[in-house]
């Protein structure tokens, strides 16, 4: 791209480019070269807007098409804010204003005209107000400090209800919503006006007494402007971006986001948010920032528990990142690359899960005395001796046992210990492992080895580690030890405790990762995906329980707000599961016939046996269905409803998502609930069901169905 011209673009318009026919996106594809080197030719019509003095221009694209251009005449930028034919381009800027905020330097766009319609039966009051309103206590001062435009500080300050902030958000920049939102939720202005200045690297005292934010960088470069503009680098990124449909968490990231994406630690770092607060989108972010720093011959590691979110990782790393960025990033789950380090470094003993792994407990089990299940000795394994790594019998007997409800005598724990003995013996007998021996027993080879000229391995600069809350102590002492001794930028943690749904837990510190202090410890506060009222309905589901914040201490449970609102979650109870399904394939119906794509729903089931059940229910209703199967990506061009487990939608998200066969017997799944003779295991186990129908709800941008036949699930609310 030429020098001569810098060219920007909003959401608005990169939406109303990808809505054009394709013969229109062509002639733009034409324009644009041509704008660029000389914007003023006879040919392309750069005229300004009759009654504007804003820098609003309009240039054409065909007849009867144009582009709206903002232009920064102090910052020669070119900003293309609307495309499409003259009525509705004129009608789009005709109530919007484009202009640098004198306060916090920030480009913002927002409704300029016929904003009165907001409160038609509620003029800008010239007494005081009988009710309080939301924004009272603040100055008209203190508002602009937060970025509202002074056009529109009479109208943020009638707000009264909810309704009236989702009326705001029509009319504010994204950048001023949010702050505001942050004081809705209980923030003191000083705090706000700190956020902003960590956020995006403003220049402000932090007190609410400040006059100003003083900013010197360019005001669309501006990490709070970036929630909106674009700035195209290239001709070519730019017909990248725009060759699918668009995801906006591949340009547009929140300044918190994309300072934690691109900023260097001192250290490891964890990063704790709710469901829809963008720690996988950051996490992405942050491995092409990391691997555009890496010198030749380092790379990047980043690693799940879960199986399936490795292969959407990477789809989704190849739309931000260049060829040469993914040659440096290894995305793979932990667990197989476990195995494959331990077969490239002939190390012995083979991973084993699931029945193999079951059986193996079963014969440690024969000849007992006591009366547990394999299941409480797996745990006590997991949860008592993996962590305190208390592979002798004095180890065991002082180990802690929190949670394990069970209090063992000396007699009980010797007799206990003859089976944890009888289990480490078989694996060596048979040359299998569990994860957590396999890990451990990685680590110590890699702590001993690295050096050696026969150790087979990546040496990773960094470490992206995702959904942090399903692994154990086994697997953080493993990434310590393939991180190597801490350095910068070492190892970037993510996680939820409220999204635990494996039952595994891990104490950072004891694993020799510290993350103490705010600097190496940072929470997500807004949710991008879900409505507030899924939100809330999904968080009520846990209410009384406790999470922990993966480092040995409780979650802090900060307050996260939604930017959006919908409609509350709707519950139906029918009799069979034939009038279930019936229900929703109508349901589906109505969404498509009101223009939402197949793809963008999504049913959800606890089993693989029921999605056998309701895909072929469903497909017979005349719904097409396409199954989102384990270890393999979501192909997002299938023109289908997606249906999968609870578990398979796990990092992935969905306008619309019906949640089925919530039936009592069902769900909670009884063998997770009772797959033991303990209180406080089951207790666990119900937890973790909770966490899972959690995970299902929020996967869902604008609107949930829970349903179920027969008789309902006791974690559910009364039915409609």
């Amino acid at each position: 791209m030429s020098d001569k011209v810098t060219v920007a673009c909003t959401k608005d318009f990169m939406k109303a480019l990808q809505d054009l026919s394709y013969e229109k996106q062509s002639q733009f594809w034409d324009f644009l070269p041509k704008f660029i080197d000389n914007h003023l030719a006879k040919g392309i019509h750069y005229e300004k807007l009759d009654n504007r003095d804003d820098g609003i221009y309009s240039a054409k694209i065909d007849v009867g098409y144009r582009v709206i251009i903002k232009y920064l005449e102090n910052e020669g930028l070119y900003v293309l804010l609307y495309i499409g034919d003259h009525v509705s381009t004129y009608r789009w800027i005709q109530r919007r204003h484009c202009e640098v905020n004198s306060i916090t330097g920030v480009l913002q766009l927002y409704q300029a005209e016929n904003i009165d319609v907001m409160y038609p039966y509620q003029p800008y009051p010239s007494v005081e107000p009988e009710e309080k309103r939301l924004f009272d206590q603040y100055t008209d001062k203190e508002l602009m400090l937060l970025g509202v435009p002074e056009s529109l500080v009479k109208y943020v300050r009638l707000a009264e209800t909810q309704e009236d902030i989702i009326v705001l958000q029509t009319l504010l920049p994204e950048d001023v919503f949010t702050n505001l939102k942050f004081l809705l939720i209980g923030c003191t202005l000083d705090e706000v006006l700190i956020y902003m200045a960590d956020s995006c690297s403003y220049a402000s005292s932090g007190t609410a007494k400040a006059d100003y934010v003083e900013n010197s960088i360019p005001s669309v470069d501006n990490p709070a402007a970036q929630q909106t503009f674009y700035v195209v680098r290239n001709e070519d990124e730019f017909r990248q971006i725009l060759s699918e449909p668009l995801e906006e968490w591949r340009v547009f990231l929140h300044p918190t986001q994309r300072k934690i994406a691109n900023m260097d630690f001192e250290g490891p770092v964890r990063v704790l948010g709710a469901a829809g607060t963008g720690k996988t989108v950051i996490a992405i972010h942050r491995a092409k920032y990391l691997a555009s720093k890496c010198a030749e011959g380092e790379k990047i590691l980043y690693t799940t528990f879960n199986t399936n979110l490795p292969e959407d990782i990477k789809s989704n790393l190849r739309k931000i990142c260049t060829p040469e960025e993914m040659q440096k990033i290894d995305v793979i789950n932990l667990d197989r690359w476990t195995g494959q380090f331990m077969e490239d470094n002939s190390l012995p003993g083979k991973l084993i899960y699931g029945t193999p792994l079951n059986n193996l407990w079963a014969k440690a089990c024969e000849g007992s005395a006591l009366d547990f299940e394999p299941a409480f000795y797996a745990d006590e394994w997991s949860r008592v001796v993996i962590p305190n790594k208390a592979f002798t019998y004095d180890a065991y007997a002082s180990a802690p046992r929190p949670g394990r409800g069970n209090k063992l005598g000396k007699k009980m724990k010797q007799q206990v210990w003859d089976v944890l003995e009888k289990y480490m013996s078989l694996m060596k007998v048979k040359k299998v492992r569990d994860n957590d021996t396999a890990m451990l027993e990685c680590a110590k080879y890699i702590r001993e080895h690295r050096d050696d000229p026969s150790y087979v391995g990546a040496k990773y600069t960094s470490i992206i580690v995702d959904e942090a809350q399903d692994f154990g102590d086994a697997a953080f002492c493993l990434i310590r030890a393939i991180a190597g001794d801490e350095h910068p930028n070492d190892i970037y943690i993510t996680g939820d405790s409220h999204q635990r749904i494996y039952g595994r837990y891990t104490n950072l510190s004891k694993c020799g990762i510290s993350v103490c202090g705010r600097d190496r410890s940072r929470s997500l506060r807004i949710n991008y995906r879900t409505t507030d009222e899924i939100r809330s309905w999904a968080l009520s589901l846990l209410k009384g329980e406790t999470f922990d914040d993966l480092d040995g201490g409780l979650d802090p449970e900060t307050e996260c707000t939604s930017l959006t609102h919908g409609p509350a979650p709707v519950v139906k109870n029918f009799h069979t599961a034939d009038d279930e399904v019936l229900y929703i394939a109508e349901e589906i119906q109505k969404l498509v016939s009101s223009g939402e794509k197949l793809a963008d729903i999504c049913v959800v089931l606890r089993t693989n046996q029921l999605i056998s059940l309701y895909k072929k229910m469903l497909t017979a209703a005349d719904i097409r269905m396409y199954e989102i199967k384990n270890g393999q990506a979501e192909e997002r061009d299938m023109d289908a409803v997606r249906i999968a487990t609870m578990h398979r939608v796990k990092g992935l998200e969905f306008k619309y998502v019906f949640i089925a066969s919530l039936n009592k017997g069902d769900f909670p799944n009884p063998n997770v609930v009772k797959e033991t003779n303990t209180p406080e295991a089951n207790k666990e186990g119900t937890k973790s069901e909770k966490c899972l129908l959690y995970v299902a709800m929020t996967r869902a941008q604008k609107g949930v169905y829970l349903t179920s036949n027969g008789t309902p699930s006791e974690l559910l609310p009364a039915a409609e």
